[in-house]
């Protein structure tokens, strides 16, 4: 499935569930309860985008790709925390019994919190790929950089060895 696709689809999904959440009318609980048993759409359909997400940061591609794909993620799981968010205080004024209002506040606000951390992530990826690289001028660099011998010098399988082993810990 296309990512752009599957934002769409998760997006319009996410539409209708802040459109149910933000009416101003009163919020009975047989709705709050019926907000609460579908809840988990939502979550599972953000839990969903991120894998595929993954994936294609998994498979690598060309940045300006990436950046759009990254872009349309990021504003999805924006549109996840407003959504989670907003029932989330439909939840807490709703005249449910304690048990069951706790249990549907902490749902949301566990699923929030894994919406904003994702969130987050998303946004740092994209500031490291529309930044555009440092410049640096040749002259700066050491001299004998061909020197294996030189002080410094790092064999390329080593420095992998080190950066796979820094990805694990």
């Amino acid at each position: 499935m296309s990512q752009t696709l599957a934002s769409d689809m998760v997006r319009k999904s996410l539409d209708v569930f802040l459109a149910s959440v933000e009416q101003p009318h009163d919020f009975p609980v047989q709705e709050a309860r019926e907000l609460l048993a579908n809840s988990a759409i939502p979550v599972l359909e953000l839990e969903g985008l991120w894998q595929l997400t993954q994936r294609f940061l998994d498979r690598g591609m060309e940045r300006k790709h990436l950046t759009g794909i990254l872009r349309a993620a990021r504003d999805v799981f924006e549109l996840g925390i407003k959504g989670l968010d907003a029932a989330r205080a439909r939840v807490n004024h709703a005249d449910l019994p304690p048990k069951e209002k706790e249990e549907g506040l902490l749902t949301f606000e566990q699923a929030g919190r894994r919406a904003a951390e994702r969130h987050a992530e998303l946004s740092g990826l994209l500031h490291r790929l529309e930044t555009s690289p440092r410049q640096v001028a040749p002259s700066s660099l050491p001299e004998n950089r061909s020197n294996r011998e030189a002080n410094g010098y790092v064999k390329l399988d080593d420095l992998t060895a080190r950066l796979l082993a820094k990805g694990q810990g």
